[in-house]
């Protein structure tokens, strides 16, 4: 068994003269953000304990949600376990959720592949324990 767990990037570590500059490019992100944004990723760990694996890495982002705007989109095993859904957001800005687009996650490679093909508009999707279309209530 495996549990997944999304986590921000570290910011890179400052050195010398540059170590005392906190500013940042606030671009498409709210404007009483304090720190610049970082990328956040898509890690496993089994359940024995052992180090997480980082299957994700870039420049992109897992959406995430400020209170009280309801919560981002969802981690979504598929029903053989091989793979995870996710949505990917083009950027780390907040700003730039509409350049969103649901990802298949291959959990034993870390490959991904876009799940419609669209690269714009999409989110929150959760995959039906059967494997198959459902509606919800």
């Amino acid at each position: 068994m495996q549990v997944a767990y999304v986590s921000s990037d570290e910011l890179p570590r400052k050195t010398g003269v540059e170590r005392h500059n906190k500013s940042f490019e606030i671009a498409n992100n709210d404007f009483l953000t304090t720190v610049q944004p970082t990328p956040s990723h898509f890690w496993i760990v089994g359940v024995e304990g052992v180090v997480g694996r980082r299957l994700t890495s870039g420049a992109w982002r897992l959406p995430i949600s400020f209170p009280p705007s309801p919560p981002a989109a969802p981690l979504s095993w598929t029903p053989d376990g091989k793979s995870v859904v996710i949505v990917k957001v083009a950027s780390p800005y907040s700003g730039d959720f509409a350049k969103a687009s649901v990802q298949v996650l291959d959990v034993a490679t870390g490959a991904m592949r876009a799940l419609t093909g669209r690269s714009r508009q999409e989110s929150f999707l959760l995959v039906s324990a059967r494997g198959k279309f459902e509606e919800c209530d």
